[in-house]
């Protein structure tokens, strides 16, 4: 007969709570194992971030299972806590929109919070030290996002009824089931979403207000892409038409080429979507900053056609583009409008040729594409002064109001200014 043993000094309520983070997190971890990049450089599967993310979470189980057996306390707390740190990295669209994945998420930073104040508490037991006190001080914050994270989107469950939609991502809660065919649809990222500057002054809330009637609504989530895109139109409920619907193109909406710097881009991206990881992430902010200017020339770098993967992202980029004009059609009254956003740096004009490709790619798609540099540059030959800070790529006060003129005319379709 067989008989199983336990590992030395491990009971078996230690092993559960232990073990209970890795189990949950089995069902999002397998389908990032089994899922397929949009770039797949490595074994035909993978682009270099999802490699990463799947090595780390691998190296997590495999940490997990050699510290429990010969009960190493420090690599079971840095194989939990390396289970918790990956709940805020973004993972590809494939895996995304998984059924419950966002609770699932959730679980697993939660029962990763308890884990790690167990593991603290046994390492105590074993031989007091103060890293055990701030073992259980972290084990306390990672359960308190996960907590934090729950009640926010517990609460946009519990305000969603019948035909009432509401949606928690954007910047404010809507009822797009009350959209009319006078109203005007914004779709992008930060953008549109008003990263820098109140509430009141983001490009939508201005154009509203020139409006003086059509409500304008603002579909803009920090760090999505034109694949997310197509999802945003998706929430405007099936039959309704607008008047308008407007995508704003920013030139990193072009798919980048693989880098570590991209990499991390992308893991802070997704990590607006956790209102606990979009604090951690203004305070890492403040720490560290990126050169703008430097920022630039690798969006600028994404667009050399000499580079190898260029042909391949560039078709990537057309075949994302090719449906989120159906969606905008279907939707839309007008014909759909893609307008191209300035880049805020000195040599701006290096992305004349860039903005020229995207705006006819966009035109052979069917949009009408227009690139809004030139009504900036009409207006101050210096674009940093339209940021909203030194650092920021993000428009100010003044260049959401300079863009809302520019969609005004647009709506209006009055002609928009060439660059000078």
């Amino acid at each position: 007969m067989v008989s199983i043993r336990l590992p030395r000094h491990l009971a078996l309520p230690e092993m559960l709570l232990i073990a209970l983070p890795f189990a949950f997190c089995l069902y999002p971890a397998i389908a990032l194992l089994v899922s397929l990049s949009e770039i797949p450089t490595f074994f035909n599967m993978y682009s270099r971030d999802l490699l990463l993310l799947n090595t780390a979470i691998v190296l997590s189980y495999v940490g997990m299972f050699i510290a429990s057996w010969f009960n190493w306390r420090g690599l079971q707390f840095t194989a939990i806590l390396l289970v918790a740190l990956l709940t805020f990295v973004g993972v590809p669209h494939t895996v995304r929109n998984l059924p419950l994945l966002e609770v699932t998420t959730q679980l697993v930073r939660a029962a990763a919070g308890v884990s790690l104040i167990v593991v603290a508490f046994l390492a105590n037991k074993q031989q007091v030290s103060r890293w055990s006190g701030i073992g259980v001080g972290i084990g306390a914050v990672v359960l308190l996002t996960a907590l934090i994270d729950f009640s926010f989107s517990s609460a946009a469950r519990l305000f969603a009824s019948g035909d009432r939609q509401f949606y928690s991502t954007y910047r404010t809660a809507m009822d797009l089931g009350n959209l009319s065919e006078e109203d005007i649809v914004l779709v992008g990222d930060s953008f549109v979403w008003g990263w820098g500057v109140p509430i009141e002054q983001r490009v939508g809330d201005v154009l509203e207000r020139k409006l003086g009637g059509p409500r304008v609504y603002s579909l803009g989530i920090p760090g999505a892409d034109v694949g997310d895109y197509n999802r945003q139109i998706l929430d405007i409920p099936a039959g309704k038409k607008v008047k308008h619907v407007i995508v704003l193109f920013c030139d990193n909406d072009m798919p980048p080429r693989p880098s570590l710097r991209q990499s991390l881009e992308k893991a802070i991206a997704g990590g607006g979507r956790s209102r606990t990881a979009r604090v951690l992430i203004d305070l890492a902010g403040y720490m560290i900053t990126w050169s703008p200017e430097l920022y630039a020339q690798m969006l600028l770098d994404s667009f050399a056609k000499e580079d190898r993967t260029f042909e391949l992202r560039w078709s990537l980029l057309e075949h994302a583009l090719r449906p989120l004009y159906q969606k905008a059609t279907e939707r839309s009254l007008e014909r759909p409008t893609l307008v191209i956003l300035p880049m805020l740096v000195d040599f701006a004009s290096s992305f004349d040729d860039p903005h020229r490709r995207v705006a006819e790619l966009a035109e052979q798609i069917g949009f009408r594409a227009l690139d809004a540099t030139a009504s900036f540059l009409s207006l101050d030959k210096n674009l940093e002064h339209f940021r909203a800070a030194r650092s920021d790529f993000h428009l100010n006060e003044r260049g959401n109001v300079v863009l809302a003129e520019v969609l005004l005319k647009v709506i209006k379709n009055a002609p928009v200014g060439m660059r000078p």
